[in-house]
């Protein structure tokens, strides 16, 4: 919700949602994001032949386990090719299902309940600046 919205009265509120997947490494290596959107096909990507992130549609924008399973298995097979492994925490959440086993390049860790965001880097600061910088240019 934008912040004009909160002051017109009698108007529907923008169900316009976008849901972004952040990754970082302790290695610095760079991870695309990753976007989830209402529409399958939107209009702006018409005349764009490959997009510089990762993008998926669903009903309601959000996360999902299959979306989830589908980007573990890319990532996956990319460190296969290149022989490597790697650890990723996780939070508690629905999208992200506990038999995640079948994945050999990749382990999970679950953080506990209610410590994620003291303990998940990414919740210390760095989705903040990403979104500050997004409305700024919004």
């Amino acid at each position: 919700m934008l912040k004009h919205e909160k002051d017109v009265r009698g108007k529907k509120l923008s169900k316009n949602r976008v849901t972004l997947l952040v990754s970082a490494s302790l290695s610095r290596e760079k991870y695309p994001l990753i976007v989830m959107r209402k529409f399958k096909n939107p209009r702006c990507f018409k005349r764009i032949k490959r997009l510089p992130l990762g993008y998926f549609s669903q009903s309601n924008s959000w996360m999902t386990a299959g979306i989830f399973y589908q980007i573990m298995n890319r990532l996956n097979k990319k460190l296969l090719l290149e022989k490597r492994k790697v650890l990723i925490l996780l939070g508690q959440s629905p999208t992200h299902p506990k038999g995640l086993d079948c994945f050999q390049q990749i382990q999970f860790l679950f953080l506990p309940k209610n410590t994620t965001s003291c303990t998940q880097p990414l919740d210390l600061g760095i989705i903040h600046s990403l979104k500050c910088h997004f409305r700024k240019i919004l």
